[in-house]
């Protein structure tokens, strides 16, 4: 109960009451369990059910009128599939993720990084200020950088570039298009944009201005 006071205090910026505990923030914490902490179906489901035998004596104790962990199902235990050599491990190099906290739903989800991005990350933490946060962006006031801030920084570099309209928001579409021109299956495409539904990441199969010049210049006009 302890972990998930100071859990819950930390992301909403509250002060943790029984009362102000809902089922989604219950699923979040089981999201952060799982996604952040790495802890195993089994031990989560442990960890909620402490925290639902609290609910239970508060519910008793009439501190709260339910308990917010009925609501939620806890984690199925299915069997892990069989692990697989991957190319990074092949290759005897460092595999990397970024794990990627939704601001809609408070859900997490874990990114494979590729080559490229790991060495850019590996050079950046090479020179990254010293300080006491473990953000990994951190500005020139060592200060980390909020979410307003990158948007700033990535316009700033977008311009440098000669290259306008730049947004964290165009980037993301990019890399869903780029996944989709290089004929990766819809599902892969979803997983990693977080898409719960297909037909959400349906519209980066819609053809571009580019793709419609590259269909016009396949036609022979002078043959036909």
């Amino acid at each position: 109960v302890g972990q998930f006071a100071a859990w819950f205090e930390q992301t909403t910026g509250r002060e943790f009451e029984p009362v102000a505990v809902t089922p989604p923030d219950v699923r979040d914490y089981r999201a952060y369990l799982q996604m952040v902490k790495g802890l195993k179906p089994n031990t989560v489901n442990r960890f909620l059910s402490s925290l639902s035998v609290f609910f239970e004596w508060a519910r008793n104790e009439g501190l709260v009128a339910t308990n917010p962990c009925r609501a939620v199902r806890p984690v199925p235990q299915q069997p892990r599939p069989p692990r697989r050599l991957d190319r990074n491990v092949a290759l005897n190099d460092r595999s990397g993720k970024v794990i990627v906290r939704s601001g809609k739903r408070g859900k997490y989800r874990e990114v494979p990084l590729n080559s490229g991005a790991r060495k850019a990350l590996r050079e950046w933490l090479e020179v990254r200020p010293e300080v006491e946060s473990d953000t990994l962006l951190i500005g020139r006031d060592r200060i980390p950088l909020k979410p307003r801030g990158v948007q700033r920084r990535l316009d700033f570099y977008a311009r440098r570039a000669g290259l306008e309209g730049v947004t964290p928001h165009v980037l993301r579409h990019t890399f869903g298009k780029n996944l989709v021109d290089a004929g990766r299956p819809l599902t892969e495409v979803a997983a990693l944009l977080g898409h719960a539904r297909l037909n959400t990441t349906g519209v980066y199969t819609q053809p571009g201005q580019d793709d419609l010049r590259r269909a016009v210049e396949a036609v022979d006009w002078e043959e036909s």
